[in-house]
């Protein structure tokens, strides 16, 4: 299946019906995905919308910067991906491998096995636990760090 990522738009969003736990985690009935947030991604990061051959929508993704060297990515799934989910996965990995951070992190629900699994198919693994109220139901997951050259002088 082909997926294509193209820059985000805050439209985007009319046309993104998230899978049902994203929409119970974020709130079914909430106005978060209004234009407003869109605009507010928009600002935090690069950011991307991945659609399948036909045009759907399939998500959005990106990342959150803060400082030069650390972002936290984030997406944002529709429903029934079904077949293009490997060339999804695939497409928003080489985004991750290719990102100009040091550290590039991401949260991910303990109690939901398809992102866990996801994760880890997008070459991130665990970190910590987070230990919040809002929280407390997530791990902190994170790209490994990249070697780092050293010459001797």
């Amino acid at each position: 299946m082909t997926v294509t990522l193209s820059p985000f738009v805050t439209a985007d969003l009319d046309w993104l019906f998230l899978e049902p736990v994203q929409q119970e985690w974020l709130g079914a009935t909430s106005p978060i995905l209004d234009h407003d947030y869109g605009r507010a991604v928009l600002e935090s990061g690069p950011c991307w919308t991945a659609r399948d051959a036909a045009g759907w929508v399939l998500g959005a993704g990106g990342f959150q910067e803060f400082g030069s060297g650390y972002a936290i990515a984030w997406a944002l799934m529709a429903q029934g991906i079904g077949r293009d989910h490997m060339a999804l996965t695939r497409a928003v990995r080489a985004k991750i491998a290719e990102a100009p951070y040091s550290r590039v992190e991401a949260l991910i629900r303990d109690d939901w096995p398809p992102a866990r699994r996801w994760a880890q198919l997008l070459g991130l693994r665990p970190v910590f636990r987070q230990h919040s109220a809002e929280l407390d139901r997530f791990w902190v997951w994170a790209r490994p760090q990249r070697p780092t050259l050293r010459i001797a002088a």
